[in-house]
């Protein structure tokens, strides 16, 4: 074997050979020891040693450069999810509303998708379709998102206001949908597969309660110019309304 190695280097370059010799873990033994020997014939001069370390000194510096980058990356991604992935450190506001603002622009990537789909499905099947409740709250979550990024990238009061009274209604939604079911359920006496505790419904309680959390905090409202004044009757009013919502759909689903 190492005679077969030692036949074909022998048509190798100086600089070729020497290059195997200093990355020799990945060639077999018996091929290593066959450049060494070629070389042993050979005059290596000063340049052709320079050619090669230039060579790997460039190879090391490429390396070095692509960990740097996917360091740099690693750290930009960290950063940017720093409110997931450490919810309880200090909070820079401007980080905080990067991540708040990527949510916004998924839901209504979410609305538009289910939006187009719901009215697809009513053209198919509902040819005496009249325009109703709830194709004016398809049309309008289509129309209140752009509103509450735009508000919000400016950091405007109101984007603050918006955005936690979004997230209450959101969680009474929620809220009044899994009761509703249950209390059907009861009714009816049988089992419904959807219920309050559901994953997908659990997921959306956690982020909106976060969100709202967050909110509530003195850097996030101060960063939204939100006085404590105008955070107690946002709070005092939305919940106020939450909760007569919640009273009365239970009365009239009773």
């Amino acid at each position: 074997m190492q005679a077969a190695f030692y036949k074909l280097y022998e048509d190798y370059s100086t600089t070729e050979l020497l290059k195997i010799i200093r990355q020799s873990a990945h060639y077999q033994p018996e091929a290593v020891k066959a450049a060494q020997q070629v070389l042993s014939t050979r005059i290596i001069s000063e340049n052709e040693i320079a050619e090669v370390e230039q060579h790997f000194s460039a190879i090391e510096q490429a390396e070095k450069a692509r960990l740097q980058k996917n360091e740099r990356y690693k750290n930009a991604v960290a950063d940017f999810f720093e409110p997931v992935l450490q919810p309880t450190a200090p909070m820079h506001p401007g980080k905080w509303l990067k991540f708040v603002l990527l949510l916004i622009i998924l839901q209504y990537l979410w609305s538009v998708y289910t939006t187009i789909r719901y009215f697809i499905h009513v053209s198919q099947f509902s040819h005496n379709h009249h325009f109703d409740i709830t194709d004016g709250t398809k049309l309008f979550s289509i129309v209140y998102l752009p509103v509450i990024f735009a508000l919000l990238y400016k950091k405007s009061r109101w984007g603050w206001i918006l955005l936690f009274v979004d997230n209450v209604l959101s969680i009474t939604s929620v809220v009044l949908l899994g009761l509703g079911f249950m209390l059907y359920n009861l009714c009816k006496n049988h089992y419904y597969h959807y219920t309050i505790a559901s994953p997908q419904t659990f997921l959306q309680l956690v982020v909106n309660g976060t969100i709202l959390w967050f909110l509530c905090t003195d850097n996030i409202s101060a960063y939204f110019n939100v006085s404590p004044i105008i955070k107690k009757r946002t709070v005092i009013v939305s919940v106020a309304f939450a909760l007569t919502a919640l009273v009365s759909a239970l009365i009239m689903i009773w």
